[in-house]
């Protein structure tokens, strides 16, 4: 898919922590700037603690920088915004809603026809293979189904922009590889564009347009990599010399 339009460019951005106010301030990130463009899965990797959670809040509008800025489809970016969904860590269901009720959420609060919320809720029932648990409650799933369920809440808003924390990190190896497919399943039918912050070096290259890589704090860029492989992406890449050598470039400026 040929990409064309910018919609999100970040320019310059700063920000700064204290723990108090006569705390000595920590510089967190360092005149960070980049774009992404509209349907491009963009992959961010880093050290811990480097900042790449601060930098998806800013972005998201959760949080506010202390220099340069940002700017969706031409527009600062002061709070959130209805175009833009989050998926965090962790799945951040609300435990007293079955999961068709997670799912309608968003819908019900923008009160929706209860018969096209009906009708949305179990097409994306279908989409994230949840068939069967309908009226389960959160706590009654793994860790994996509830992160379809966040997904598909996420989705069902149709987002222009998915922005997503570290998602899969709690989820096994092989949980984590069907997640990463679903996921990629879900960018081909709404082709929305996501920004995606990871600790998985193979993760990152796997399901990115690009990979943009972080220094240890203050963040800055020290790599931009564009992703070779072609779409549809199958598991099997990871095999390939060329993701090998991505991967230990990578991991080259983060051991």
């Amino acid at each position: 898919m040929k990409v064309n339009d910018t919609i999100l460019k970040i320019n310059n951005i700063e920000k700064n922590y204290a723990a108090g106010e006569d705390s000595e301030k920590v510089h967190v990130l360092n005149s960070l700037s980049f774009s992404v463009k509209k349907g491009e899965i963009v992959s961010i990797v880093g050290p811990s603690g480097c900042g790449k959670s601060t930098l998806l809040n800013i972005v998201a509008g959760f949080e506010k920088t202390d220099g340069g800025g940002v700017f969706y489809n031409n527009t600062r970016v002061f709070g959130p915004n209805s175009e833009i969904a989050v998926v965090f860590q962790a799945p951040e269901l609300f435990l007293w809603l079955t999961v068709s009720e997670n799912i309608a959420f968003g819908l019900n609060i923008k009160k929706e026809d209860k018969q096209v919320i009906k009708d949305k809720v179990s097409d994306f029932i279908k989409l994230v293979n949840l068939e069967g648990f309908e009226k389960f409650y959160p706590n009654q799933l793994s860790i994996g189904m509830q992160q379809r369920v966040a997904l598909a809440r996420a989705l069902i808003l149709s987002p222009n922009m998915l922005i997503m924390d570290e998602p899969f990190s709690a989820l096994d190896y092989q949980t984590r590889i069907m997640m990463q497919k679903l996921l990629l399943k879900l960018w081909d039918k709404f082709k929305m564009t996501i920004l995606f912050v990871t600790h998985d070096v193979e993760e990152a290259i796997f399901l990115a347009d690009k990979t943009i890589v972080l220094s240890k704090r203050p963040a800055k860029i020290i790599d931009e990599i564009i992703v070779p492989f072609e779409r549809p992406r199958q598991i099997s890449i990871i095999a390939d010399n060329e993701f090998s050598k991505l991967k230990s470039r990578v991991l080259g400026y983060l051991m």
